[in-house]
């Protein structure tokens, strides 16, 4: 189950919260700061003997003070334009949180928004991204919970949850938060092709939903081969695009 509240991550009762960390696993402002003060000198005196913890990566240590067992140090990336890997490295800092959680048999979990403090991550993609993750894990967890800070995040993430399917793949998330392109000659002849196979209704929720829709399965096999051949194409020309933003 995931769960989408307003609150203070320091109080929430779940056996893991995740801090949005820093690569030196020092206090810092915002959640990892609040975490810091919540969770008690201890805290400090931990982190300071592991030291460092890379960009997309995730380290555990106690609650200490804090109702949660576990605090999860989980180093999202700074914003730089968005053409520095940042999507990949955003999402590898969830799947390093829930890889721990799951190796330490955690079965509630409360997330922050990673890396959109003064890490400047514009934060509706970076919702995408969370809710993503938070839906490719959601059958591993009894409660997952997406903590916002203020009502526009809350918001975000009560948008993203409903255009995210459960179980969303992880090579979904870069699909998701890529401004996306003109799209190819052939997806624009094989989405004609489905506007004449399937209800007005459905056609127009996959039009307007684009990439966030990509997890959608039909009982028709043929549609479903259709909309398989355009993913494979969006996926086609988003690795492309990525090759000619990296030269």
């Amino acid at each position: 189950m995931i769960e989408i509240l307003r609150a203070d991550i320091t109080t929430l009762d779940v056996e893991a919260i995740v801090n949005a960390a820093n690569e030196r696993l020092e206090p810092g402002g915002g959640v990892c700061g609040a975490i810091y003060r919540a969770a008690g000198p201890r805290l400090q005196q931990f982190t300071a003997r592991i030291r460092h913890c890379p960009v997309g990566e995730a380290v555990v240590t106690p609650g200490f003070d804090l109702p949660a067992r576990y605090i999860i140090h989980a180093v999202g990336p700074v914003w730089t334009g968005g053409n520095n890997g940042e999507a990949r490295l955003l999402q590898s800092a969830y799947q390093s949180a829930f890889d721990i959680a799951r190796e330490d048999r955690v079965n509630s979990i409360a997330f922050p928004a990673i890396s959109t403090g003064i890490y400047g991550y514009p934060k509706e993609q970076a919702a995408r991204i969370a809710m993503h993750m938070m839906r490719h894990h959601e059958h591993s967890y009894e409660r997952i919970v997406a903590c916002a800070f203020d009502d526009e995040t809350r918001e975000l993430y009560e948008r993203c949850f409903e255009l995210t399917p459960p179980g969303a793949k992880p090579t979904e998330v870069v699909l998701a938060v890529v401004p996306w392109r003109e799209p190819s000659s052939f997806e624009i002849a094989m989405m004609a092709k489905l506007k004449t196979m399937l209800p007005q209704a459905t056609f127009e929720h996959l039009e307007r939903t684009r990439n966030a829709a990509v997890g959608v399965e039909f009982s028709n096999p043929e549609i479903q081969k259709i909309w398989e051949a355009i993913v494979e194409d969006r996926i086609r020309v988003l690795e492309q695009w990525h090759k000619q933003e990296r030269e």
